[in-house]
């Protein structure tokens, strides 16, 4: 933990380093409940996932899933860094659809066959996967 200041925290070295290796090997999932939350950053492992297995054509519906979001928030969805849809993100942090439900996007109808770059923005968390189109 970046700024532990072993003198203040009455912890010796030895102890706070033994504290920010036990952080370090903590698994993704756990929770940690911290006191002062001064000097805490949050960082998230967010995943965007296209559920195709074939490559779509101009107007066709993609389904997408993603986790490690932040919890209860907007998010944006651009294709090749244009802003098409969003939704929000589950109390886990998965994506939802607008309304709540299972997320797709379509496939703008001005897209040319080749590789595309689909992105999703949620503060300052994202992830982008490839989409070939047809």
């Amino acid at each position: 933990m970046a700024g532990l200041n072993t003198s203040e925290s009455g912890l010796g070295s030895g102890i706070a380093e033994t504290f920010k290796t036990a952080v370090r090997e903590l698994p993704p999932t756990v929770a940690v409940r911290v006191a002062d939350t001064s000097d805490v950053t949050v960082r998230f492992a967010p995943t965007l996932t296209l559920l195709v297995s074939f490559p779509p054509r101009a107007g066709t519906s993609v389904p997408y899933s993603g986790s490690g979001w932040p919890a209860n928030s907007n998010y944006s969805l651009l294709f090749d860094g244009r802003a098409i849809g969003g939704g929000t993100t589950s109390g886990a942090g998965t994506l939802l659809g607008p309304t709540g439900g299972n997320p797709t996007f379509i496939v703008p109808q001005n897209t040319t066959p080749g590789a595309h770059t689909v992105t999703v923005t949620s503060g300052t968390a994202s992830a982008s996967a490839s989409l070939t189109t047809q």
